[in-house]
């Protein structure tokens, strides 16, 4: 009587390194598996889901902002859709007191319910204002508010840049940006700095939230965690100094890790004492991996033989 035995390929362990990569061309490797003597071993793993809630989306906008009479400033208006939302959001604005203070919003809808638009403030007025910016879509609606202040001309004010405005990463990647406060028409106050994120995920750090005398700088560390999802985050550095308030944004893009994919064309196979059989293991790129894989096979030591790899890479 013949016996016959089984080997999960899911006990074997696979390795691989990032080797020189290959003129942009895209690399699909396909292993035979080739046993002779192997083991029996199957093991099972169930998965729950949670139910997904309804399709929405969020708005924020960066603020508080504070600009000269008779110039301009502006907030960054961010939807994120929930739940696979797919929909137009059309933003509005409503100016409190409503004289003294003009909005545009550029643009005003964002057709796939995803996006920043920017909204501008103008006046010749000093004074504070709140403006709500409201987005609404079918029987969703959802506000946020920024507070602007106007100031007279020649009053002592600062203003905040950032050595870049735009920042690309991937998980487990930290990136920086220099912040700079510059003093106008005197000012020589005490700057408070502060960071936020939306929607949630990044970390980010200021390596110090207070600026003496109106002038400086200090670094913005954005860190993306393993867990966040590519996407587009807005970082909002917020510079208050008593009644003056000024925000800069920065737009942070998250693309997943280049990786690779090993399947098996079977969780286990079945052969004949004495014979032999082969499985077919295939390793294809995710997001726009380039490389050289090295794979590696092992079976458990007790078992009689090693099993053996027979490599055929396609290139493409």
């Amino acid at each position: 009587m013949s016996t016959r035995h089984g080997y999960n390929l899911f006990r074997s362990s696979w390795d691989y390194l990032s080797r020189p990569r290959f003129g942009g061309k895209i690399l699909l490797i396909v292993f035979v598996l080739s046993l002779a003597v192997s083991c029996i071993s199957i093991s099972t793993t169930a998965f729950t889901f949670a139910g997904s809630t309804s399709p929405d989306f969020r708005i924020t906008a960066s603020g508080p902002a504070s600009f000269t009479s008779g110039s301009t400033s502006t907030s960054q208006v961010v939807v994120t859709p929930e739940n696979e939302f797919y929909s137009e959001v059309v933003l509005t604005t409503i100016i409190s007191p409503n004289v003294g203070l003009s909005v545009s919003v550029s643009p005003s809808n964002l057709v796939y319910g995803s996006g920043i638009s920017t909204a501008t403030f103008s006046s010749s007025t000093p004074g504070h204002y709140s403006v709500a910016i409201t987005g609404a879509s079918g029987s969703l609606s959802h506000t946020t508010s920024v507070a602007v202040t106007v100031t007279a001309v020649n009053t002592p004010d600062f203003t905040i840049s950032a050595s870049s405005s735009s920042i690309n990463t991937q998980p487990f990647i930290s990136e920086a940006t220099i912040i700079t406060i510059t003093p106008n028409n005197g000012f020589t106050g005490n700057v408070t700095l502060s960071a936020s994120v939306s929607p949630s995920g990044p970390i980010v750090t200021l390596s110090s939230s207070n600026i003496p005398g109106g002038t400086g700088t200090s670094s913005l560390r954005v860190y993306v965690g393993s867990n966040i999802l590519a996407g587009t985050y807005t970082v909002t550095v917020q510079a208050t100094s008593e009644n003056l308030a000024h925000s800069k944004s920065i737009i942070v893009t998250v693309t997943d890790t280049q990786d690779i994919m090993v399947t098996a064309n079977g969780s286990s196979l079945s052969f004949n004492s004495g014979a032999s059989g082969t499985a077919t293991i295939t390793v294809s790129p995710q997001n726009g991996f380039i490389g050289t894989i090295t794979l590696v096979v092992t079976a458990p030591s007790w078992c009689l033989m090693q099993p053996q790899l027979d490599q055929h890479p396609i290139l493409g």
